[in-house]
């Protein structure tokens, strides 16, 4: 097939070319000359499958003739341009009419809807930051507290960059370069034939070319206008990209170094007001004193004056009833032992009462004074995280 359709044989290398390539050069055979041309693109599809095209052509200046092969992955769109150059026959009077063809389809709107998702996705990316920024500046607790999810936002942010690469304007800009500079080969070839042509032969095929030149250059000319922007528009998502990539740095930054500083300032007032805690001797009053231990002190002492009382009071029945029988109702003869008397517990009381309640009082202001410490304690502890008295908030500080 290649010595047939008169194609170079270095077009075969071109399928271990990576991304999108364009070659073309003037070749000799057999007298006669030729413009080898060769052309292959390879892009993604909306499920991130790769897609080849490739073509390797051949046009003869002698027989105004163009020779070669296509081939293709099931959505390189091939089977349009076979149908538009059917359509239209007298496009392939030009031999470079067919990759730029092939280029127009690459550069359509469903091509490049990508680029414009990915901005889109930013602009909700750069929104949500923006909202988690003014939240967390706004609150006490800074970035602690507000929701917001890291990863996620690592992730789209991953995916939105990935969605600006996806289809290189460079590769094309370079597919551009090349189809311009075949443009330029064969006019001035064509240039040099027909100068050796005689006068007789038709003109009609030379204007014709002539016409479909001028659109193809005019059409390379806008399509190379069209890269720019896009290679522009490219770059700005990218670097606005990198501008959120540090803003989620600066955050995450934040974070840590204000849980870091939050951790400090507790275990510090911690220590400190432990240290206060057993350095004072009233704070161990409430210790001895506590409220178990004064109704354990209370009813103790009430169990044991009761229990005694009752003891007397059954001894002292059990020694009036002999003497009962004797005397046979003689109240006279009946035996009085000691008994409980009101004037005993009216004494109880008045003893055990004012005790209990000097315990309470004790109780209660050695709780007081407890607190007291406390609250100086927490406030130096505050005082000297502001003055940056802690190694690590003088660090974070600075």
């Amino acid at each position: 097939m290649f010595n047939a359709f008169h194609l170079n044989k270095r077009s075969v290398d071109a399928g271990s070319i990576a991304g999108s390539s364009f070659w073309a050069a003037e070749d000799g055979i057999d007298g006669d000359s030729y413009l080898a041309l060769t052309h292959r693109q390879s892009f993604e599809d909306d499920n991130g499958e790769p897609q080849v095209c490739e073509m390797i052509l051949s046009y003869s200046f002698q027989t105004k003739l163009t020779c070669g092969y296509l081939r293709g992955s099931p959505k390189s769109n091939l089977s349009e341009v076979v149908a538009q150059i059917r359509a239209l026959p007298q496009q392939m009077l030009h031999p470079i009419s067919l990759p730029v063809l092939l280029t127009s389809y690459q550069l359509t709107p469903h091509r490049t809807q990508s680029y414009y998702d990915a901005r889109a996705r930013l602009e909700q990316l750069e929104h949500h930051v923006a909202q988690c920024q003014e939240a967390g500046s706004s609150s006490e607790v800074m970035l602690l507290s507000m929701p917001f999810d890291i990863d996620a936002l690592v992730r789209e942010m991953a995916e939105c960059y990935s969605d600006t690469r996806s289809n290189t304007t460079k590769d094309y800009g370079v597919v551009l370069e090349g189809i311009e500079e075949a443009l330029d080969t064969f006019w001035d070839m064509c240039s040099v034939f027909d100068v050796n042509e005689t006068t007789d032969q038709e003109d009609s095929s030379r204007e014709a070319i002539e016409k479909i030149h001028r659109k193809l250059v005019s059409t390379v000319h806008f399509f190379a206008m069209k890269l720019e922007g896009l290679e522009s528009f490219v770059a700005d998502t990218q670097s606005r990209l990198k501008i959120q990539r540090k803003m989620i740095k600066t955050i995450i930054s934040q974070r840590n170094t204000k849980l870091v500083d939050n951790l400090a300032a507790e275990r510090r007032n911690g220590g400190f007001i432990d240290q206060n805690w057993n350095k004072t001797p009233v704070t161990k009053l409430p210790a001895v004193f506590g409220s178990g231990y004064m109704f354990v002190f209370v009813g103790v002492l009430s169990f044991a004056f009761l229990a005694i009382k009752l003891v007397n009071l059954l001894f002292n029945w059990l020694l009036s009833v002999p003497l009962r029988l004797k005397s046979e109702g003689d109240l006279e003869g009946q035996y009085e032992g000691p008994s409980m008397r009101p004037v005993d517990i009216i004494v109880y009381i008045l003893a055990l009462v004012p005790m209990a309640v000097f315990v309470s009082l004790l109780y209660k202001s050695g709780r007081k004074k407890g607190a007291t410490i406390k609250e100086w304690g927490m406030e130096e502890s505050q005082d000297g995280s502001k003055k940056g008295s802690l190694p690590i908030n003088g660090e974070l500080q600075k």
